[in-house]
Parts: structure tokens; sequence; C-alpha cells
């Protein structure tokens, strides 16, 4: 203590001026610091929950496109002729696979079509199935299925495009004439488009 009081004013005064700088500027650094962090995790979590919006609505919008064309297949003069029907075309058929196949060819989100007979004729599908993980809508909870429409957990179809993981979207094919169920219409939506391009 006694060397401190005896050094010189212009020592005493430099350390005194050090001290009072350098403790506002340690101070001003970890309060920046500390409100730089806050900024940059506010940031990450806004663009994360951008990031999960975006994805929201590009699925929605898929999902929307999906139930959509079902409506529009559903309707279709030929395939309704086709179902309706008691005798086979095969001209018919292979004009309604022609049809299936520009949408799922124009449509990248689309794994498959399938239409499913109920009077025993061949079912029609583009990409054809071989097989499926798919048992139907009858195969299910009956919770997930409201008479309208339905979809399945994602699950593996193997096609002559190749193995295919999708999520089916089902929905009965009723008569234009008389209402009657004539036969399932199944799209496909493709998990790993989904997964590579979402």
């Amino acid at each position: 203590m006694r060397s401190w009081l005896s050094r010189s004013l212009k020592h005493k005064l430099s350390v005194m001026l050090l001290f009072s700088i350098l403790v506002p500027v340690i101070s001003l650094g970890f309060f920046s610091y500390h409100i730089a962090s806050r900024l940059s995790e506010e940031q990450a979590t806004m663009s994360g929950m951008n990031t999960l919006r975006q994805l929201s609505t590009q699925l929605e919008l898929m999902v929307t496109d999906v139930e959509s064309m079902s409506l529009s297949l559903i309707g279709d003069e030929e395939i309704q002729r086709y179902l309706q029907r008691s005798g086979y075309d095969a001209r018919q058929r292979t004009s309604i696979i022609n049809f299936l196949t520009n949408f799922v060819f124009f449509k990248k989100h689309i794994a498959n079509i399938t239409i499913i007979t109920n009077n025993g004729k061949p079912s029609i599908s583009y990409p054809e199935i071989f097989e499926t993980e798919f048992e139907g809508i009858e195969g299910y909870d009956s919770d997930g299925y409201n008479e309208t429409k339905w979809w399945s957990p994602p699950l593996e179809n193997k096609t002559s495009a190749g193995t295919q993981r999708v999520m089916i979207s089902a929905r009965p094919i009723r008569s234009t004439k008389g209402f009657e169920t004539v036969g399932t219409m199944q799209i496909g939506l493709d998990v790993d488009y989904i997964s590579n391009n979402v």
C-alpha cells in the first residue's frame, strides 16, 4: 500500500485510467456476446420455423393435388365406362393406362396410380404393381377411412419401375349413374421424392 502511495501521480492516474477503461470494455464485450448469442439463437429458431412452414405448405399442396386428381379421375367418363361395363375391352384398358401414364410422368411426386375393379375385370395400374404391402382399405383400422378417402402409412410397392416407397391415397369409385361403389382409386405419393425435394 505504501509503495502505491509513494508512486508518482502520473503512474497512479495511468493505472486508474487503465482500470476505468478496461472494466467498461470487458463489460461491453460480455454484454455484446450475450446479445449476439441470443440474436443468433432467435434467428436460427425463426429460420427453422420458416423452413418447417415451407415444408408444411409443400406437403399440403401435394396432398391437395393428389386428392383433387383422384376426384378428377373417378369422374372420368372412360374410367366410369370401363368399371360399369360387363365385358372386357383391352383397347379401352390400354387407353386408360396411357391416360394414367401422363399423370405419373408429369407429376414427379406421384409414384403410381391404380384402379381396382369390383366386377372381376383386371385392375389398371401404372406403373404395373407386382407386389404391395398395401392390404386395401379393409385391411386397416376403419377409423382411418371415412368412406370418402383414406391415407396409408409409408409402405413399399414392387412395380415395373422398381421398388417404390409410397403413401397411398385410397378412395372408393362410385358410379355416376347409380352411386353404387364400382371400384377403388389408389394414388401413391412418392416418399423418396418428398424426402429428396421438399
